[in-house]
């Protein structure tokens, strides 16, 4: 009997620990449920779940009003060109170089004047192989250097956005002192002063017609304006610097569409009377970027020795992004 009291006495005791044991899990049970139902009831059921995230680890969020961003430092299995979405290449004066200006890594680096030639680029993408659809206004960003040294004779033309008619050839897009009113283009282009304008082919901008004498056979040019009033020195070699070009169309056959490029967050060219599409194409959309690098104009403004310009960071865009 007294052998057994004692073992009695500690069956009682872990009996009572187990039963506290149980009252304390289904405690934390009940709590973790209570959370759960909380959660459901408070959770927006549309918000999308990313199942590879790890517990705690937040989800990638694209910045808003993205369509599209370039680097020139592909994943393996593609090439820049064709994350790019490049349909057509007349020009390739160019080529990715690792170690870029302002130690930037993997920028575009686009040649002038080799072998005589005027040539840096010529490039055509389609939004379409780029993943985007065809749109009634985007923005274009792209970072372009210019090094010290680099040769402003005459006019330069640079990248912009472009609209075609479905089955226009690229190549086929109103520029080179040909306007087709199936299509039209609009690019920044720079002076030898350093300046920038805006050069459209469309129906009609800036008050006046693609046609009009002032043109001279080409397209309509608008100077931009920078913060102190000045049209010269916008571009400050050996410096990169933001190009934004905006886009919005018009109503068919009407004078209201929108052009805007800004530099370096400043809005220098702003003209709101521009007919992209005429009443005959209403079907025409924005769905190009028109990447056509060279310099001038007349042999006049061919560059006489060889140059180097950089670009990087390109995005399509909704609207104007966040200013780094």
């Amino acid at each position: 009997m007294t052998g057994a009291g004692p073992g009695r006495h500690r069956a009682s005791r872990h009996r009572a620990g187990r039963g506290r044991a149980a009252v304390a899990v289904a405690a934390v049970a009940a709590g973790l449920v209570a959370v759960l139902v909380v959660w459901l009831a408070v959770r927006d059921p549309r918000a999308p779940v990313d199942p590879s995230a790890a517990p705690g680890a937040a989800a990638p969020t694209p910045a808003p009003g993205v369509l599209w961003s370039g680097s020139f430092d592909p994943p393996p299995g593609t090439t820049w060109q064709e994350q790019a979405g490049v349909v057509v290449a007349s020009r390739t004066n160019a080529r990715v170089v690792a170690e870029g200006p302002g130690g930037r890594e993997d920028v575009l680096e686009i040649t002038f004047g080799e072998d005589g030639s005027r040539w840096g680029v010529d490039y055509r993408h389609d939004f379409e192989a780029m993943g985007v659809a065809a749109r009634e206004e985007v923005w274009f960003s792209y970072d372009v250097h210019f090094p010290a040294g680099f040769e402003f004779t005459g006019d330069g033309k640079m990248g912009g956005l472009a609209g075609t008619v479905e089955g226009l050839d690229p190549l086929e897009t109103s520029a080179g002192g040909t306007y087709d009113e199936r299509s039209f283009s609009v690019r920044a282009v720079w002076r030898g002063e350093r300046g920038v304008v805006m050069y459209l082919y469309a129906r009609h901008g800036a008050g006046r017609d693609v046609e009009d004498p002032a043109n001279y056979g080409y397209g309509i040019a608008v100077p931009f304006v920078g913060p102190d009033g000045s049209t010269s020195d916008v571009i400050r070699p050996g410096t990169w610097q933001r190009v934004q070009h905006r886009v919005r169309l018009n109503t068919p056959g009407k004078d209201d569409g929108t052009y805007e490029l800004w530099i370096d967050g400043h809005r220098g060219v702003s003209v709101t009377d521009v007919q992209y599409r005429t009443a005959e194409h209403p079907d025409l959309l924005v769905d190009q970027l028109f990447s056509s690098w060279f310099f001038g104009g007349g042999e006049d403004q061919f560059p006489t020795r060889t140059s180097v310009a950089y670009t990087d960071d390109w995005v399509l865009s909704e609207r104007r992004p966040v200013e780094r």
